[in-house]
């Protein structure tokens, strides 16, 4: 269930060719690298070494390897999942994300990795924002059902409320701040 995959020393790299094993083949074309800092991830599912495997991403470092062995990835967005343990590169752009030969086994992954962790004050509980998920089908009626926003709160951020701001922008902005 764990293993040590061969990627560019301290996860910098692009091509898979800095690693302390040497150059990650791509399963597919030995005479071509597997790609990007997390190529041994992609390679070890790739070569069916693995179901799936994860990789962590400042820039594309799962995608772009995971896309060069033929792979399905994902990269969560912004605390969906804890990077507790993780060497940060980029705070705001850095994640870890999942791998694997489909789109079924990626949901599987990322399913167990989401959710809150005590560790990680980034990582969000998404399970109470998912009463108003599609926003942009909130209704007075469906506002006024009992409970819905319950346990959730709103920030409004008044710096981004200036004169310049669009007016399709603002409009947008009042109508979902009158709605709540």
């Amino acid at each position: 269930m764990v293993g040590s995959a061969n990627m560019d020393e301290m996860g910098m790299g692009s091509f898979g060719v800095y690693g302390g094993g040497g150059v990650v083949r791509n399963p597919i074309d030995e005479s071509y690298s597997a790609g990007g800092s997390s190529a041994g991830s992609a390679a070890a599912v790739r070569s069916y070494q693995a179901l799936g495997a994860l990789g962590t991403d400042t820039g594309g470092s799962v995608n772009y390897p995971a896309h060069c062995c033929g792979l399905a990835s994902l990269k969560p967005s912004y605390g969906r999942i804890s990077r507790f343990g993780q060497l940060l590169y980029s705070s705001s752009n850095e994640t870890t994300g999942p791998m694997a030969h489909s789109i079924e086994d990626i949901h599987s992954l990322f399913s167990i990795m989401e959710g809150p962790d005590k560790n990680d004050s980034h990582c969000i509980d998404f399970t109470k924002l998912k009463k108003i998920r599609h926003l942009n089908r909130i209704t007075d009626k469906s506002l006024s059902q009992e409970g819905i926003l319950e346990g959730v709160k709103v920030g409004v951020l008044d710096e981004f409320n200036i004169s310049e701001l669009d007016d399709r922008n603002r409009n947008m902005q009042e109508k979902v701040l009158g709605l709540l």
